[in-house]
């Protein structure tokens, strides 16, 4: 379970994940190829690319972060059961 609300499973937290990963990578793609578009560097122009992609990229960093942090937590056992072995119970 998430640390902030007991309620989010860590599945939903996995799933937030890679919904948000989708769309950064995408942004930082389309910059990339804006870039290439352009040509000759600098401008002010150029200048906001590169800081969008620096922010791209960092959010893609943090998102990757939090996905390993994810996976390397314990998982919650499952409720445990207590199973008889049917030959064993109609002799007792």
């Amino acid at each position: 379970m998430s640390p902030l609300n007991p309620e989010i499973s860590d599945q939903s937290v996995a799933r937030l994940l890679h919904d948000l990963r989708q769309p950064i990578c995408n942004i930082g793609l389309g910059l990339f190829y804006l870039n290439l578009l352009l040509g000759e560097p600098g401008g002010k122009l150029q200048e906001q690319i590169r800081a969008l992609e620096e922010q791209a990229d960092r959010a893609s960093r943090l998102i990757s972060q939090a996905a390993a942090e994810l996976d390397r937590r314990p998982t919650q056992p499952a409720a445990s059961l207590e199973l008889t072995n049917p030959a064993t119970s109609a002799v007792t």
